[in-house]
């Protein structure tokens, strides 16, 4: 039986169900599959964080339970799939959505 990637990585990576830290507020998490540098099937996870968001809570420390919530998430899946867990600002997503960046 054939796993249908998209649908799981849906259902595993909703904000609602990961239950992520409050700090900083992640407002949206967009995903790509691909294949990595090595040949691997991988995730890469974007972090969307509100702009509001103050310079102190940008840190290493801050993000990293966020980053590992987001990769624990995926590998409890059960899909063979290695987690590229980034950040990204609210207002530079919207950015690259409109092809500024």
């Amino acid at each position: 039986m054939k796993v249908d990637v998209d649908k799981v990585l849906k259902r595993t990576l909703n904000l609602k169900r990961l239950k992520l830290p409050k700090t900083p507020p992640i407002v949206e998490l967009r995903y790509e599959v691909g294949v990595d540098w090595s040949g691997d099937d991988a995730v890469w996870i974007w972090t969307i964080v509100d702009d509001s968001t103050p310079k102190k809570d940008w840190t290493f420390a801050k993000l990293t339970p966020v980053y590992e919530k987001i990769r624990e998430a995926v590998r409890g899946t059960g899909l063979e799939i290695i987690p590229y867990v980034r950040v990204r600002s609210r207002s530079g997503q919207d950015a690259i959505d409109a092809g500024k960046v």
